[in-house]
């Protein structure tokens, strides 16, 4: 929405953009630099009046975000995700674009790299119309400064982290669409029946990608982290802390419990961690996949008692068609039951309130 305000010639046209940019940022504060791209289109097309417009429509985000982070973590540059030099690194940049492009060959096609290059290197292919080629190169720049913000980001190992990508998503489309159509209007009666064939071929890949990736799906999904939170609600008090990874937020959203993120824990303070908030009366507990197992008892192993988390669990699930478990441990209860309850069966969506904020 941004990027279509922005190529309107008005001011309020501008102040539209700023204002739905800044509504991208307060979704993910790592996106000013496609704020940045934007502005210099308005410099670019020499509309310095609109630039202004832009900037400070698009600043009360920037603030919003500063400011919290600076009021909870000590630092404009801090977020609940750590520090930018623990989320950027350079070393990352090697495995994290390898897998961007091969997850986007498998899953868009190659085509989806010709559509940028059109957009990008011959605009010209596709419209006579100086505005519109410069567009075009306006979505080429957008989609390139995506894959560039997120190119030092962690590599990941599932073709649905692309959605870190999905601002370069419309230009992607719309270049694709663009060589479609070209190849279309340039053809002869035959190469239009072969464009329409490798249409529909296109269509059909997409959709045996669609099942061969599973992404609709009769199991709980990603509905199990709201179970899961309230699964630990029960069986923690409201003052517990609990050291997590990748439930840590729901855990705080659904389950209203205090969270700590055990991967950015230093690896010799497991025990003094869970010593300090048993003193200061926080109950502390493990909430942890199987597959995290290794990497935990990597990380505390060596030295820490509750780092090989040779414990009972409190709790035990597993969701509906999910091969993954989840189990919750309590640091100050080496033996016990374990409560065990049955995946729930039921792939509709639920959406289920947030708890109270967490005791902090």
């Amino acid at each position: 929405m941004a990027t279509y305000w922005i190529l309107g010639t008005t001011v309020s046209s501008a102040i539209a953009a700023g204002l739905t940019a800044s509504l991208a940022i307060l979704i993910r504060p790592n996106l000013p630099p496609l704020a940045v791209v934007l502005a210099g289109w308005t410099v670019f097309a020499a509309q310095r009046n609109r630039l202004a417009a832009f900037a400070f429509a698009t600043l009360p985000a920037c603030v919003v975000v500063a400011v919290i982070n600076n009021h909870l973590f000590g630092s404009p540059l801090t977020s609940g995700y750590g520090d930018l030099s623990s989320l950027f690194s350079p070393e990352n940049i090697d495995d994290t674009v390898s897998s961007y492009l091969r997850w986007l060959s498998e899953t868009q096609t190659p085509l989806v790299f010709i559509g940028i290059a059109i957009l990008a290197i011959a605009p010209s292919r596709v419209s006579s119309v100086a505005h519109d080629r410069a567009a075009m190169r306006l979505l080429a720049c957008l989609a390139l400064t995506t894959w560039v913000v997120y190119a030092a980001y962690p590599a990941f190992d599932a073709w649905w982290f692309l959605r870190f990508l999905l601002p370069s998503w419309p230009a992607m489309f719309i270049g694709t669409a663009a060589l479609v159509i070209w190849l279309f209007d340039h053809r002869s009666a035959r190469g239009r029946v072969v464009t329409f064939v490798l249409l529909v071929a296109l269509g059909a890949y997409g959709l045996v990608v669609t099942a061969q990736q599973h992404v609709f799906i009769g199991n709980e999904g990603e509905r199990r982290y709201a179970t899961i939170a309230h699964l630990v609600a029960a069986q923690t008090e409201p003052s517990a802390m609990i050291f997590a990874s990748i439930h840590a937020g729901s855990l705080r959203y659904y389950a209203g419990r205090a969270t700590v993120r055990f991967d950015l824990l230093d690896g010799s303070w497991l025990d003094r961690a869970a010593e300090w908030l048993h003193d200061h009366r926080r109950h502390p507990y493990v909430l942890i996949e199987d597959w995290e197992m290794p990497l935990f008892r990597k990380r505390f192993g060596a030295a820490n008692t509750f780092g090989e988390l040779r414990l009972a669990p409190v709790l035990a699930y597993k969701a509906y068609q999910i091969p993954i478990r989840v189990y919750l441990f309590d640091l100050l209860r080496a033996d016990g039951p374990t409560f065990e309850p049955p995946s729930i069966r039921d792939p509709q969506p639920r959406c289920p309130a947030p708890a109270d904020p967490p005791a902090l």
